[in-house]
């Protein structure tokens, strides 16, 4: 098995293309991670009967080579670093996640 040296991108040059599709998807409904590639499986949300709850419906899945996610993943945090408002939405967003992992009303 031969390896591939990684080596960060400086730049991605994007060339004008017809073949643009747009997916809209409310929620990631599930996340796979692995050493070559990475699956998201993304989904609509519907209406619930259950206060709290949200009922989704997949739609769409994407498999990208997992280094291209992780690259869109240091673009997204270089573009959060740079905007002031969006860093302090995000934290805030973060927080609310970062007291359910610590409550102990488990």
């Amino acid at each position: 098995m031969t390896t591939k040296e990684i080596t960060p991108l400086e730049s991605i040059e994007i060339l004008d293309s017809n073949q643009q599709e747009v997916i809209y998807a409310d929620r990631i409904v599930n996340f796979t991670f692995g050493l070559a590639t990475s699956k998201l499986l993304l989904g609509i949300e519907t209406a619930s009967q259950k206060q709290g709850t949200v009922n989704v419906t997949p739609t769409k899945t994407i498999i990208i080579p997992t280094l291209s996610l992780l690259e869109a993943l240091d673009f997204m945090m270089k573009t959060v670093d740079e905007n002031t408002e969006l860093k302090q939405k995000i934290t805030d967003g973060l927080e609310i996640y970062r007291n359910r992992i610590n409550r102990t009303d488990n």
